[in-house]
């Protein structure tokens, strides 16, 4: 299945503090592999949730989803969450977000065999490949 992945590293984010001067350009990137994965998808389910924190929340594009409302405290930090629906996606009173947060809300469309952004990282990542490993340890003498 043929398939485009966008790999792009915005230099305002990774280039802080570094001298113009003496940075050869275009700069080059070396990847060895990327990983992508599957968006998990409940398009027939409208999810609501009242009180919940990065733990109880389950990143997923669902028909439509409402997160807090009267008398909720949605609390977000320290994570990485996609919160999306296809109809919408609501934040009422009661969500607060803070920095040290990822979090993308959108509507999207529902169809099978889609991808979108990466998930938060799993508790046991996987090694990278031993092809890399090697040219890492050559590159740092």
């Amino acid at each position: 299945m043929p398939i485009l992945i966008d790999i792009n590293s915005p230099t305002t984010n990774y280039c802080v503090n570094f001298d113009s001067a003496f940075t050869q350009f275009p700069y080059t990137f070396e990847m060895d592999y990327v990983r992508v994965y599957q968006l998990s998808q409940e398009c027939d389910t409208n999810k609501t949730y009242c009180n919940v924190n990065v733990a109880g929340f389950e990143s997923r594009l669902y028909q439509s989803l409402s997160i807090g409302g009267s008398g909720c405290t949605a609390a977000f930090s320290s994570g990485n969450i996609s919160g999306l629906g296809n109809n919408y996606v609501l934040l009422n009173e009661g969500v607060s977000i803070d920095a040290t947060m990822t979090g993308t809300f959108d509507v999207y469309p529902c169809f099978n065999g889609q991808y979108f952004q990466r998930p938060a990282s799993p508790a046991n990542p996987l090694s990278p490949p031993k092809s890399w490993l090697r040219k890492y340890e050559q590159s740092q003498f």
